[in-house]
């Protein structure tokens, strides 16, 4: 294991006295629809999307109570051995048993747009499930 993520890694247990690899999260977006990210390792998740009904990739960090998380998808939907890139970066904050968005940016046209909070705080915080 890289040092300075075992390191990270660390950090993040003494931050938030458990890590989050092997934890889902929801964010229900209507009554029916729900959003998950489901942290599978130490830096690795997905984030199922349920307006896209796909699961999107990411690789992520914690500094502190901040979560860092960058999300990848193809490069090319026509060929699927083009490699990955990443899409979308989000900032979420650790509050107990709640991950509150506080910067969400998607690629477009090579530079990251940020979203207009208004839109993602109408929606609430992930809620941990497990």
């Amino acid at each position: 294991m890289n040092l300075s993520i075992y390191f990270l890694f660390l950090f993040s247990i003494i931050q938030n006295n458990e890590p989050l690899s092997g934890s889902k999260w929801k964010l229900q977006v209507t009554p029916a629809t729900a959003d998950t990210l489901a942290f599978v390792s130490n830096d690795k998740a997905y984030h199922y999307s349920c307006e896209m009904k796909d699961n999107i990739d990411i690789v992520y960090a914690v500094h502190g109570d901040t979560l860092l998380l960058d999300e990848y998808e193809s490069i090319s939907m026509d060929d699927p051995t083009s490699g990955k890139e990443i899409v979308s970066k989000l900032k979420l904050v650790i509050i107990g048993d709640k991950l509150k968005p506080v910067y969400i940016a998607h690629k477009y046209a090579d530079k990251f747009i940020e979203v207009d909070p208004k839109i993602y705080a109408k929606f609430g915080e992930f809620e941990r499930v497990k």
